[in-house]
């Protein structure tokens, strides 16, 4: 099972406003990795979002803790980041998915090394972790 660290808030205001356009597109990319047979845990469905956002995060960190790895919609928010480094300090596997909102600098050098597949096509991330699996 997977982790899909993903947006869920603005960042082109003041305060803190959950992004409807993202959160749509998050749900669009998990179907997608759900019907090609890619369990996920998308944290804006699976964990209560209601409760107060200490819990919140330690829900998630117990969720990145059980998961095979994590699948990260590259974005402009910072927190993605935090769980990756979290992720990868347990030595799990991290793959980067870029999207519009991806900052258009180049992912290489010490960013890149976070993740152990970037693409910005989510056929090409199904075909990896397909690839993945039968390696195994």
């Amino acid at each position: 099972m997977y982790f899909l660290a993903s947006p869920l808030y603005r960042t082109d205001i003041k305060g803190v406003e959950k992004d409807a356009a993202k959160m749509r597109r998050n749900e669009i990319i998990a179907e997608t990795l759900e019907q090609a047979g890619i369990k996920l845990i998308l944290p804006q469905r699976d964990v209560d979002q209601a409760q107060p956002k200490r819990k919140i995060w330690e829900q998630e960190l117990e969720l990145i803790r059980k998961c095979d790895g994590m699948i990260v919609i590259l974005s402009d928010t910072r927190g993605l980041y935090l769980e990756t480094g979290f992720a990868n300090a347990l030595g799990k596997k991290a793959f980067g998915l870029k999207v519009e909102e991806t900052r258009p600098v180049p992912l290489d050098g010490w960013t890149a090394q976070w993740f152990d597949f970037l693409t910005d096509d989510v056929e090409k991330l199904i075909e990896y972790i397909k690839s993945l699996r039968a390696s195994q």
